[in-house]
């Protein structure tokens, strides 16, 4: 949107965007061809994509019980009751990829990939680490469970030409839905960004 609107927004804030599918870019450009035709014939056909549910854990609180608490744990929301989504907003544990979906988003990566250029200063959020597995453990706890930061990072030059990436220690895939600590980071790195270009 910010690349087609060029002269409309002073700055711009992404939270862990999905610059890039999980993965890798060769995966992206294997199934594109398939995804296309098939959102032609049926665009509302549901795709299967396992789910563990990690991240629907790790921000609802469904972890507690954890070991390994830090200092401020007993008034951090992430800690004690967990955030609390709307379910019919959020639809976590109930969202259904549907094959035009998946071709739009497919479409957007491929368009970040060839270059946008977005014309004002953006700052980009990410965890420093992603996590992928079968079974559940506390790293979910400090890691993106959803992408591959690696593949963001590789993308966010192809934003523009004034774009800041921010990597943060301990953050899951919603840095602001994160602990404490990575919650106010993320703040205090928002406002001196918007301080220094605005």
């Amino acid at each position: 949107w910010a690349d087609r609107h060029p002269g409309v927004l002073s700055a711009l804030i992404l939270n862990s965007p999905w610059l890039e599918l999980q993965g890798s870019a060769t995966i992206r450009l294997a199934g594109q061809n398939a995804i296309d035709a098939l959102s032609r014939l049926s665009p509302s056909t549901i795709i299967p994509i396992p789910d563990t549910g990690f991240y629907h854990r790790s921000i609802t609180g469904n972890h507690l019980g954890i070991h390994h608490l830090p200092p401020d744990a007993e008034s951090d929301p992430f800690f004690t009751t967990g955030w609390q989504p709307c379910e019919r907003l959020r639809g976590m544990g109930k969202f259904q990829v549907r094959a035009g979906w998946l071709r739009a988003i497919l479409a957007g990566h491929q368009r970040v990939a060839e270059g946008l250029s977005i014309d004002v200063p953006t700052l980009i959020f990410t965890s420093a680490r992603s996590i992928a597995g079968a079974s559940w453990n506390e790293d979910y706890l400090s890691a993106d469970s959803v992408l591959t930061v690696e593949n963001i990072w590789k993308r966010v030059p192809h934003l523009g030409k004034l774009v800041a990436l921010h990597k943060l220690d301990r953050a899951i895939h919603d840095v602001i839905l994160s602990r404490r600590a990575v919650r106010e980071e993320a703040f205090a790195s928002m406002q001196r960004f918007l301080r220094a270009v605005l």
